[in-house]
């Protein structure tokens, strides 16, 4: 399997570079985060090195029970967890959808999941659609272990990180998630584009 840089990574499925005929964007809903007591809940991150070099921060999460080290990239619009975590995971997952997963200069088609419910003790989150590929272990060439000695257990993307209202505080080296409030809707549909390779003509 190609590896892919970790600097590369930029996790985007079904991105504006699609066919305009698809609508995986549109599709794919984000997760939803029902808070429980405590409205904000503040993490220390991790550092995770190679080869003795800072490269990434990490935050250990009790995700349905299980206490784990992940991956915080905000430059991954998708959460990924490694098949190891995924079979020890008590939630329902149920098949999702084909999708595409793009990086610098490549992209590979994928299936998804849909997780139903995740545990992280201050929140849950509900319908998490990830991609079914361990897009941790394409990153690097050899198994990335944490702090603890631990493996990685996955990477957390945007599309969590947006949902649980994350704010990371690099001088404190430390990770808040804070709920946010419901916001309706846009009514604005965007503008559509014209196909690639066509101009638009005005008669």
């Amino acid at each position: 399997m190609k590896r892919i840089p970790a600097a590369a990574l930029a996790v985007v499925l079904a991105s504006c570079a699609s066919p305009p005929e698809n609508d995986t964007l549109n599709r794919w809903s984000p997760p939803t985060a029902i808070w429980k007591g405590n409205e904000t809940a503040t993490l220390p991150l991790d550092t995770v090195s190679l080869n003795g070099r800072v490269v990434f921060f990490g935050v250990e999460l009790s995700i349905d029970g299980y206490r784990e080290t992940f991956l915080v990239d905000s430059g991954s619009s998708s959460t990924s967890f490694t098949d190891e975590f995924l079979r020890i995971l008590k939630s329902k997952i149920s098949g999702g959808q084909n999708g595409v997963v793009y990086g610098l200069g490549w992209s590979r088609k994928v299936n998804t999941i849909v997780i139903d419910s995740l545990d992280l003790g201050f929140a849950r989150l509900k319908r998490l659609e990830i991609p079914n590929e361990d897009i941790l272990g394409t990153m690097f060439y050899r198994q990335v272990i944490s702090k603890n000695g631990r493996p990685l257990a996955g990477i957390i993307g945007v599309d969590m990180l947006v949902a649980l209202g994350a704010s990371i505080d690099l001088g404190n080296s430390t990770i808040t998630f804070r709920k946010m409030p419901n916001r309706p809707p846009d009514p604005t549909p965007p503008p559509s584009m014209p196909p690639a390779g066509r101009e638009s003509r005005h008669g």
